[in-house]
């Protein structure tokens, strides 16, 4: 995987980890929750990234497992709006 797109998907990934925290604490009642919910799951993407950028996990192993959490990020992210 080209390190590049790795590091630009972290920093999208961190970006909405800190813009959808933020909305839990202080955003609409009502969104609070899915705001969270996207929040951990983009925090566990870029925990994904930083340990493939630091070598921790190999990219066959990294891609088998991400793929296993995409549904859920589907479900929270696209289908909760």
């Amino acid at each position: 995987m080209n390190t590049a797109v790795i590091w630009v998907n972290l920093a999208g990934a961190v970006f909405a980890c800190v813009v959808n925290a933020v909305a839990a604490v202080g955003g609409l009642a009502p969104w609070r929750p899915l705001r969270a919910a996207v929040a951990i799951l983009a925090a566990v993407y870029a925990s994904s990234y930083v340990a493939l950028l630091a070598g921790l996990w190999p990219t066959d192993a990294w891609s088998e497992t991400m793929r296993g959490v995409s549904p859920v990020a589907w479900l929270v992210v696209w289908s909760g709006p």
